[in-house]
């Protein structure tokens, strides 16, 4: 069809609409007539649609279902169906919602040749909740990625957000999973309330906290933070909190090797040497002094020989406790 023949079969507000984009493809989805108010809001793509598919203004995603909704027409040819399309805004790789109608745009004999599509583009106000929600979509996401559990909370100790893993978290040690408005310290055991209702009056007055807490043989590291609006007054409290057993335990494994190093230490200044003074003295006594008889000779190298099955009894405990066996 010619663009004439188009023009005569659609309305003249909507060819001419400052607030509806008006768009007719073909039975093979190719755009063959777009408005002026189109062809503006989209110049920054193309300057001229006719010929070209319409994947080249819609979002990757959106095509499947777009091909849903032009089903639909077919199957009810006298019949308009809602859509969400995103649709590309001037900055490099961003998209916004619009809303549009398809429905079977047919000829003068009312045989089907294509699709009519009425779109408008969402208020500003609808424009900034979508991009609020997408805001908050990727930072749900980057928040769900951190290996810490995160949670805001307001004045009120009220839970304002958590990430997944808080949840998890709560779920697993209190059986059930924090809503939007509940206590925080309803997910707290209650002999550590007073410590952290302490906590956060602290960070009320713009302190920043790091604290460790073990529970049930559970090391945890709790960051808490004072979170501002943009006039400066705090809002609430930020709370980071982290699984640090494994580096609990390596700790303690240190701190008991550095004891049995100690000991180890203590017993070659000590007992080591002990024994080992005495066996060059027993030595240089039966060596050097030939007024022994050979029954005080045999004495003296018996002491020698108890002597040396102490020393040796002394490394063996050296031994053991190196590895950890005493």
């Amino acid at each position: 069809m010619s663009e004439s023949d188009i023009l005569q079969l659609l309305p003249n507000f909507l060819v001419n609409s400052k607030i509806y984009s008006l768009v007719v493809t073909d039975l093979e989805g190719k755009y063959i007539y777009v408005n002026d108010l189109f062809n503006e809001r989209f110049s920054f793509l193309k300057t001229h649609f006719v010929g070209d598919p319409v994947s080249v203004a819609i979002h990757p995603e959106d095509i499947v279902k777009c091909n849903e909704v032009v089903q639909q027409c077919f199957l009810h040819p006298d019949q308009s169906f809602p859509i969400q399309i995103r649709k590309p805004s001037e900055v490099e790789n961003d998209f916004y919602w619009t809303q549009w109608e398809f429905s079977l745009f047919k000829d003068a004999q009312q045989n089907p040749v294509g699709i009519l599509c009425v779109g408008y583009e969402a208020s500003m106000e609808e424009k900034t909740n979508q991009k609020l929600a997408q805001t908050e979509t990727l930072l749900r996401a980057m928040y769900d990625s951190t290996s810490d559990a995160c949670t805001f909370i307001n004045p009120n100790f009220e839970f304002l957000f958590l990430n997944q893993l808080a949840k998890n978290n709560c779920l697993e040690i209190f059986k059930r999973e924090p809503a939007i408005g509940d206590s925080i310290f309803d997910f707290f055991h209650p002999f550590n309330h007073a410590e952290f209702l302490g906590y956060f009056k602290r960070v009320l007055n713009g302190e920043s906290i790091r604290a460790e807490n073990e529970d049930g043989g559970i090391w945890w590291i709790f960051s808490l933070f004072p979170v501002y609006d943009i006039f400066q007054h705090i809002v609430g409290i930020a709370i980071n909190v982290r699984d640090i057993t494994e580096r609990k335990q390596n700790e303690i494994k240190i701190l008991q090797q550095n004891e049995r190093l100690k000991q180890i230490t203590w017993q070659h200044s000590h007992e080591v040497r002990r024994h080992i003074v005495n066996i060059m003295g027993l030595h240089d006594l039966i060596k050097n002094n030939n007024l022994l008889s050979d029954i005080e000779k045999q004495m003296q190298l018996d002491e020698l020989l108890n002597e040396t099955k102490k020393l040796d009894q002394v490394v063996h405990a050296i031994v053991k406790r190196s590895i950890g066996e005493a």
